[in-house]
C-alpha cells in the first residue's frame, strides 16, 4: 500500500472482525459426496447434504459484533460516504450470517431467500434460457471444438507475464495444485499476498488460456491489486455486493478477445439456477444433463453419458450450496447467475455512461451502485489492456 488511507480508522475497526468464511461454510461436506452422488446414479435416491463446518460457526457472536461496529461507525469517520460504504458492507455482513444461520438450522426456504437478497434474481427467466438453448442446439454444428495443448507449465509462464505486465508479481503468488481440479485465485489473509492456484493436471486450449488469464488475472486481481494501492482500504478486500460486478467485468473483458460471440458466457449456471425455482433436484439434473447430451451429439463431441453425468452433478452441487434437500423444488444458491447477469449490468453502465466509467470500476473491489461515491472520492485504477491473447500466443511459439 502506497499511499495513507482516508479510511484508517473504520478499517482497522473492520479488520479486527473475524473472518467470515462464506464460501466455505455452504459447500456441502466433501466426505459423503461420492455416496451421495453413487446412490443418486445409480439407484435414484435424492441427495441429503450436510454441513458440518458451518456448525462451528457462531453467528449470534458474529451479528452482535457487526451491529456494535453499526452503532459507533459515525465514531470512526465523520465522512458520510465512507460511513455508507462501511454501512452497505456491515449490512452485506449480516445478510451472509443470517443465510448461514439458516443453513445451521437446515431451512431451505431461508437460505434460498437470503441468498436471492445478497445476490439477486437472474436477468432472464427460465423460459429465456431454454429459448436461448434451442438456439443454441440449433447452432451447434457451427462450434468449433479446440486441441488442448496448454498445461499447468505453460499456464505458469503465462501468468508470470501478465502479472510483470502489471506490476502485480508483489501482490500474487503462482501455485501448482495436485488437489483440486480448478483455477482459482484465493485471497490471502487482509491486505497479504494471495495465491493463484494452478491445476496440475490442466489442459486447456490457447483460446480458454487466454480468456482465463483476462477473467482472473487482467481483471479479478488486477482489481484487488488496484483496490489494495488506493487510498479506501475498503477496495482492497471488497465493498458490499462487488462479487456481481466483479464477474460481470470478468466476463465483459474476456468477450472482447475475439469477435464477438452468438452466444455470452454463464449460460449453463444461470439456466440451472433458474430451473430450481419450480423444479427439485431429479428434474434439475436431467433436465440440464439431456440438454448437454443434445448438445454434445450436435457438436459430435467424444463425450460419454458418464462424463456428462459428472459434470452436471458438479453444476448442481453448485446452484443448491447451503440447501439441505434439494429435492423440494423452489429453493436454490443465487449466487450462481451473477456471472451472466453482471455482464449485463456491466454493458448497461458502459452504454449509458461510457469507457470513462471503466477506471473507477477499476479503484478496487467495488460495485456499480458504488461508483458515484468512489468518483467523487477520487479512487481510480489501471484498467485491462487485453495483453493475454498476445502472451499465449508468445508462449506457445516459444515451445513450437
Amino acid at each position: 500500500m502506497n499511499k495513507p488511507l482516508i479510511d484508517t480508522a473504520p478499517f482497522e475497526r473492520y479488520c479486527e472482525l473475524p473472518k467470515l468464511r462464506f464460501s466455505r461454510y455452504v459447500k456441502q461436506d466433501l466426505k459423503p459426496l461420492e455416496g451421495l452422488k453413487r446412490a443418486f446414479m445409480f439407484f435414484g435416491e435424492e441427495p441429503v447434504f450436510s454441513y458440518t463446518a458451518v456448525e462451528t460457526f457462531q453467528a449470534d457472536h458474529y451479528l452482535q459484533q457487526l451491529e456494535t461496529f453499526e452503532s459507533v461507525l459515525s465514531d470512526f469517520t465523520n465522512d458520510p460516504r465512507v460511513q455508507l460504504l462501511y454501512a452497505k458492507k456491515i449490512h452485506s455482513a449480516m445478510m451472509r450470517t443470517k443465510l448461514l444461520i439458516a443453513v445451521q438450522r437446515g431451512d431451505d426456504k431461508r437460505t434460498s431467500h437470503y441468498s436471492r437478497e445478497l445476490f439477486g434474481n437472474p436477468s432472464q427467466s427460465e423460459a429465456d434460457l431454454r429459448a436461448e438453448f434451442d438456439r443454441m442446439l440449433s447452432a451447434a454444428e457451427t462450434f468449433h471444438v479446440h486441441t488442448r495443448p496448454v498445461n499447468s507449465a505453460l499456464m505458469q509462464q503465462m501468468i508470470d507475464r501478465v502479472l510483470a505486465h502489471y506490476d502485480m508479481q508483489n501482490s500474487w503468488r503462482i501455485k501448482v495444485s495436485h488437489e483440486s481440479n480448478r483455477f482459482s485465485l484465493r485471497h490471502g489473509k487482509l491486505m497479504q499476498r494471495g495465491n493463484i492456484v494452478i491445476p496440475a493436471s490442466l489442459a486447456i486450449s490457447k483460446a480458454r488460456a487466454a480468456r482465463l488469464l483476462t477473467h482472473e488475472i487482467e481483471v479479478h486481481a488486477l482489481r484487488t491489486h488496484n483496490g489494495r494501492m488506493n487510498e479506501l482500504g475498503i477496495l482492497g478486500v471488497g465493498g458490499a455486493n462487488y462479487l456481481k460486478t466483479d464477474e460481470g467485468l470478468a466476463l465483459y473483458f474476456q468477450q472482447q478477445l475475439s469477435a464477438p460471440r452468438i452466444f455470452a458466457p454463464g449460460f449453463w449456471n444461470t439456466w440451472a439456477l433458474t430451473l430450481t425455482s419450480e423444479y427439485g433436484f431429479t428434474d434439475v439434473f436431467q433436465t440440464l444433463f439431456e440438454a448437454k447430451k443434445s448438445l454434445a451429439r450436435r457438436m459430435q463431441k467424444d463425450v460419454t453419458d458418464s462424463q456428462i453425468k459428472d459434470e452436471v452433478w458438479q453444476l448442481c452441487l453448485r446452484i443448491y450450496r447451503g440447501i439441505t434437500h434439494p429435492g423440494n423444488g423452489g429453493n436454490g444458491f443465487y449466487k450462481e447467475h451473477i456471472y451472466r447477469t453482471g455482464m449485463m449490468d456491466v454493458e448497461r453502465a458502459i452504454e449509458t455512461h461510457g469507457q470513462e466509467l471503466l477506471p473507477f470500476l477499476f479503484a478496487g473491489n467495488v460495485a456499480i451502485e458504488d461508483i458515484e461515491t468512489i468518483e467523487s472520492l477520487q479512487q481510480t485504477g489501471r484498467i485491462p489492456e487485453l495483453v493475454s491473447k498476445r502472451i499465449v500466443r508468445e508462449v506457445m511459439e516459444m515451445h513450437s
